[in-house]
């Protein structure tokens, strides 16, 4: 990754999504998941980076938000880890998509990326 982009990411700070006014229950309720899912992927993202163990297996993530939040969908960790990386908010390689192997990169926080 070029200078030039890790200087860009390093000015994201990742903000939670939130329901546009005058949204359905539905939609507020779908905005409060994401947004607590998507800090706990982050938060676990640092956790593994700061552990020095930057592999992992999808499974692992799914792992995580299902005992942090009791189920849901078996794609809503991997879903919202794609897109806090489309956001810039974390970098990851796929290492073999066969196995659903990763390896993270950096992580965004309010101070930049490590």
């Amino acid at each position: 990754m070029s200078a030039e982009v890790q200087d860009q990411l390093s000015l994201l700070e990742w903000r939670p999504p939130t329901a546009s006014p005058g949204a359905s229950e539905q939609s507020m309720q779908l905005a409060r998941v994401e947004s607590e899912i998507g800090e706990s992927v982050l938060d676990w993202c640092r956790e593994r980076l700061a552990a020095g163990t930057p592999r992992f297996h999808g499974a692992d993530l799914a792992e995580h938000v299902k005992r942090s939040f009791g189920g849901g969908s078996p794609d809503s960790a991997s879903r919202i880890l794609r897109r806090l990386r489309g956001g810039g908010h974390v970098a990851y390689r796929v290492i073999k998509r066969s196995e659903s192997l990763y390896e993270l990169d950096r992580v965004g926080s309010a101070t930049g990326f490590r």
